[in-house]
């Protein structure tokens, strides 16, 4: 166990961008016109790939201190993605994937990636998008030259895409870092991180490289402990102004927002599953009731 104290700002790059709410319908028409399933299947699939990549996305920042064990303080200042998932994701759903990230030395951003769900091995999502150094310009990817999964294995490969009304070459190197990270319920999903060095159009930058897709072999990781899956409940309307954490309320983002339910939520599972009696209990305001005392505020 390492002893690690740090204090980070997080400084926005770029807007957010919500996958599939953003996604140009054009493109996704195209997308999901490729699939090579019957009529009747072609919405279950549209509804995979949805779920499957819901997101929000924005490039930015962060700058801090950071201090290892007993070592001298430093200072730290890092450039990426933020990445967020809507809810909790199903992996298995997921058959394989590649993920491209990276920024240039000017600050140009980039993201592409490509799904492939269980529904068929056709039927997968190819989507990416640039963001203009320190603007709010996102143009996305509508042409490639080759699909992701086909290059994946490639240790050095260039990828040519038309992204808005530019012309991009991406060039990839790898570097020889590399390390894996598990995922889902019993580690079933393995995804390989590879550091990168990127040419984008003649300009240098850095990031990774994700090549993720279904366990082989043996679990190298200890099975994890099964809690049961907490949702939020089905709840059309609330008269109270303040809900108990114990209220079922309380557990519907509707009504309390995203952090009082998923506190709620956290309550819940410590109380049933960890038999943890003495949890702090209290109580959130209901997010109509605060709209309901501005006027007298």
């Amino acid at each position: 166990m390492v002893n690690v104290r740090f204090s980070f700002i997080w400084k926005p790059m770029s807007n957010y961008l919500g996958f599939p709410h953003d996604f140009q319908p054009s493109i996704l028409s195209k997308q999901i016109g490729k699939q090579q399933n019957s009529f009747k299947d072609l919405f279950s699939t549209l509804n995979s790939i949805v779920e499957t990549n819901e997101c929000i996305e924005q490039f930015g920042e962060i700058h801090g201190n950071v201090t290892v064990e007993q070592n001298e303080e430093k200072q730290l200042l890092l450039r990426g993605l933020k990445h967020r998932k809507h809810g909790i994701v199903d992996w298995n759903s997921i058959s394989k994937d590649i993920s491209i990230k990276g920024i240039t030395e000017i600050g140009t951003q980039f993201h592409l990636f490509q799904t492939f769900t269980n529904n068929s091995e056709s039927s997968s999502i190819l989507y990416g998008y640039v963001c203009a150094p320190c603007n709010t310009i996102i143009r996305h990817v509508h042409k490639w030259s080759s699909n992701l999964i086909e290059i994946a294995n490639e240790n050095n490969f260039t990828l040519t895409l038309n992204a808005g009304d530019r012309v991009y070459e991406l060039k990839v190197e790898f570097e020889n870092n590399a390390f894996e990270v598990f995922h889902g319920q019993n580690w079933d999903f393995q995804n390989t991180v590879y550091l990168c060095r990127f040419t984008l159009n003649g300009k240098c930058g850095y990031g990774i490289m994700e090549i993720g897709a279904k366990r082989l072999g043996q679990n190298p990781l200890p099975e994890q402990k099964s809690l049961p899956q907490v949702t939020e409940p089905a709840i059309k309307r609330c008269d109270k102004l303040v809900v108990p954490f114990k209220d079922i309320l309380c557990q519907s983002s509707k009504f309390v927002g995203g952090k009082g339910s998923s506190l709620a939520m956290m309550t819940s599972i410590a109380y049933t599953s960890w038999k943890q009696r003495q949890v702090r209990t209290t109580a959130r305001l209901e997010v109509n009731g605060k709209f309901r005392h501005l006027p007298f505020l």
